[in-house]
């Protein structure tokens, strides 16, 4: 997406609450206490999901949404997948996630959806037909329930809360590499919550590796997979998954680690970091809102990764050492 002096001011119709009042304080700390470009509406919830997914049976069937989430996934499926009838799956969901199976899968596609009405310029009526709705009035009606605003209101005002690049983002784009590389079948761990977070999410996967698995953590390829945008989803619904290549761990593993559905070999834009970790926001921006303008890229329908270069758990609130490698058309 790419931005000119005329970004800084939002359309008239855009909606300005959706403007962050210090969006400088907020990156800084890695957390938006209102995402500038998410729900503009409060939702009952029974809770937030946990901050370490540790329920087999529904990390399996998480894990199973999100490998491929336009599929009209049943909840009859899942369960018998997980050896539960209906009713009593559908209760296990919603006890360990705080929201119905049905409920997490339309705001995992609502969100997708903001994503791409925000960064790309599909017609209402293509997002909508990927997200699932086979109407663009039923799109509407969902985004709407869900955002708070009608998708075509939405469009611009994300546009404008997204702020123009700034000297050090740009001075990054200039560092940032266009490779292929092969994707290794990964392990990982769920964690919910924000990006302030990370370095304790990697202090909590360490402890996990040695007392679930038996290893030395300080011995893996670790990679973090990115899959929400902090300027949508809310600040604990984020998912952050820690995670490391299999060097041969047997077929059944102890939960919660699961394995991750595999990825194909990717072309990605890659940017090198060697500084703390709340410089992070500042480099996928400089990837998404500069990289991607000047070159004429577009991002694929995958994850964002962070690959460590030494042990984040090591590190924490000093100079991380990890690459942020976007997956591309």
């Amino acid at each position: 997406m790419t931005h000119s002096a005329a970004d800084d001011k939002p359309p008239p119709h855009a909606d300005r609450r959706m403007l962050p009042a210090d969006p400088t304080s907020e990156e800084a700390r890695l957390r938006y206490e209102l995402p500038p470009a998410g729900p503009r509406v409060q939702h009952v919830r029974r809770h937030l999901p946990p901050t370490l997914l540790a329920e087999p049976r529904v990390i399996k069937a998480v894990r199973r949404i999100e490998q491929d989430l336009p599929h009209d996934h049943q909840l009859a499926e899942l369960a018998r997948a997980n050896g539960l009838s209906p009713f009593h799956f559908h209760r296990l969901f919603a006890e360990v996630m705080g929201e119905a199976m049905s409920g997490f899968i339309r705001r995992q596609r609502l969100d997708a959806a903001a994503i791409r009405l925000a960064a790309s310029e599909l017609s209402m009526l293509e997002i909508g037909t990927v997200a699932g709705y086979g109407s663009l009035a039923a799109f509407s009606r969902a985004f709407q329930r869900q955002f708070g605003v009608a998708p075509t209101v939405y469009r611009p005002a994300a546009r404008a809360a997204v702020r123009p690049p700034v000297p050090e983002q740009l001075a990054m784009a200039d560092r940032v590499r266009l490779e292929r590389w092969e994707i290794r079948p990964l392990v990982g761990l769920r964690f919910h919550g924000g990006y302030d977070q990370a370095e304790c999410y990697w202090a909590r996967f360490a402890d996990e590796v040695r007392l679930r698995l038996g290893l030395d953590p300080d011995t893996l390829e670790c990679y973090a997979l990115i899959r929400d945008n902090p300027l949508i989803t809310p600040q604990g619904l984020i998912r952050y998954d820690c995670c490391f290549a299999d060097p041969g761990l047997p077929e059944k593993l102890p939960a919660p680690f699961a394995r991750l559905p595999p990825m194909q070999i990717s072309r990605c834009a890659t940017l090198l970091l060697e500084a703390p970790y709340r410089k992070v926001f500042a480099a996928y921006r400089a990837i998404a809102n500069v990289w991607t303008a000047r070159h004429g890229e577009h991002f694929a329908e995958a994850p964002a990764m962070e690959r460590y270069h030494a042990p984040p758990w090591r590190r924490m609130g000093q100079v991380q050492s990890f690459s942020i490698m976007v997956m591309l058309i």
